[in-house]
């Protein structure tokens, strides 16, 4: 599978460039942030929800909203790294990967666009649906907040920190293969299955495949 590659001032972007993507940050000093993909968050904001009713207008007509009110959580945070430069760069690689997984143009970040939707979503559950309804729309909107960072499994941090070494060594995208080998790790790390499973999830499925003896740099 193909992948884009983003020059910027301080480092190399890489990621599949469509919706739901992960994305893969190679610093020129060589240190590597991987980001999963803010589907995977987002598919664990209405876990744990026990009204299922709920959980469908997430994922049905509330899902823009959800959207809107998690890439204005990370806008705010963001605010809170302004005078860090490295925390900066990072958080707005973060937000810019959000947007790319949602499909959303990242030029919107710098409007008020999301905070509208939010407003107009408050505004409109009021007006049409009364009290009950705002107070659906508002849970909706803390949820996605809280849920914003979703807790990794033990898995799926495995999966990036094995993405980032391997990006860091080969000062490049990694391939699949390579990725597998540092995954593969005694009896806790060695089914295919899960692996792919993980890779999927996190947006990965991206990263070429790779060929047995090409990756002598591990042997």
């Amino acid at each position: 599978m193909s992948y884009t590659k983003e020059e910027a001032d301080i480092c190399t972007i890489y990621s599949s460039g469509r919706v739901g993507s992960g994305v893969i940050i190679l610093g020129h000093d060589g240190g590597a942030v991987v980001i999963e993909s803010a589907y995977s968050a987002l598919s664990k904001i209405t876990q744990g929800l026990r009204d299922k009713e709920l959980v469908a207008r997430c994922k049905g007509d509330l899902e823009p909203l959800v959207k809107a009110a998690f890439i204005c959580h990370l806008k705010d945070t963001d605010k809170l790294c302004q005078d860090c430069e490295g925390l900066r760069t990072i958080s707005n690689y973060v937000i810019d990967s959000a947007c790319l997984s949602f499909g959303l143009d990242r030029s919107l970040v710098s409007t008020h666009f999301f905070e509208n939707i939010v407003g107009e979503a408050l505004s409109k559950a009021f007006r049409e649906g009364g009290l009950p309804e705002l107070e659906t729309v508002t849970k909706v909107i803390k949820i996605a907040q809280k849920k914003n960072k979703s807790e990794l499994t033990d898995n799926e941090k495995h999966f990036i920190d094995s993405v980032k070494l391997a990006t860091e060594a080969f000062r490049g995208v990694p391939t699949q293969k390579t990725v597998f080998d540092l995954w593969e790790d005694g009896e806790d790390y060695n089914d295919y299955d899960v692996f792919r499973d993980v890779r999927n999830r996190l947006g990965f499925s991206w990263l070429p495949q790779g060929k047995r003896g090409k990756e002598k740099a591990w042997n």
